[in-house]
């Protein structure tokens, strides 16, 4: 099975409206177009919280890339308060922002994924926001289709904004097949927001590693 298709946009920062609204699937989409566009690109994880690898899922279904992890904590929550409970040393931007040079200077473009929202603190002075604007990487915002995401969306474009974060446009994950009223709507109203790159079903069932496709 194909890939889900997204533009080749290869020079962003991932981020979303909230936890679990797809990011990985979408950063995982958005580098195997950048791919199948003759483009060289790498993935950064910038900070890995709880038991999953968003990298590893990534690299095992776009083949050909470097994918790599800056900070890695085990509990599930934001990377400041994870290393808090660890015991480990505050977390800085500075290892994230050193491992993103050093693959974009490799590959000629990164994809930087972040852990849930915009404002998720990194450490007690600085958020994703800052690594954006410290990467100087536009933002790609992952966004819901359904009831109260034109709030959501329209809340982390606004502090993108003004804290000078540039922008790159919303990817919509998780599209139906039977959309209700607010989904069917929802397109539309969000390209009142910022620009729309494009939509996607959310299937990562449906989008086998490569050992299974054989």
């Amino acid at each position: 099975m194909t890939a889900p298709s997204l533009p080749p946009l290869c020079d962003l920062l991932v981020t979303g409206t909230d936890t679990g609204v797809g990011k990985t699937y979408v950063t995982a989409a958005l580098a195997a177009a950048c791919v199948q566009s003759g483009r060289g690109v790498a993935v950064l994880k910038a900070a890995q919280t709880g038991p999953d690898d968003d990298a590893a899922w990534i690299g095992a279904r776009v083949p050909g890339i470097v994918v790599r992890t800056a900070l890695r904590y085990e509990a599930a929550v934001a990377p400041a308060v994870a290393a808090r409970l660890e015991g480990a040393p505050e977390p800085s931007l500075e290892p994230i922002v050193a491992a993103a040079r050093e693959l974009r200077a490799e590959a000629g473009a990164i994809l930087v994924e972040g852990s849930g929202g915009l404002l998720v603190p990194i450490n007690d002075r600085e958020t994703f926001a800052d690594l954006a604007l410290a990467l100087d990487l536009p933002l790609a915002i992952v966004a819901r289709p359904g009831l109260g995401t034109l709030n959501h969306t329209a809340l982390t474009v606004e502090v993108a904004r003004a804290r000078g974060v540039a922008l790159a446009g919303v990817i919509v994950c998780g599209t139906s097949a039977d959309p209700d009223v607010a989904e069917r709507t929802n397109l539309t109203e969000l390209r009142r927001i910022a620009p729309l790159l494009g939509a996607l079903p959310w299937d990562p069932e449906g989008w086998p590693e490569p050992a299974e496709n054989v």
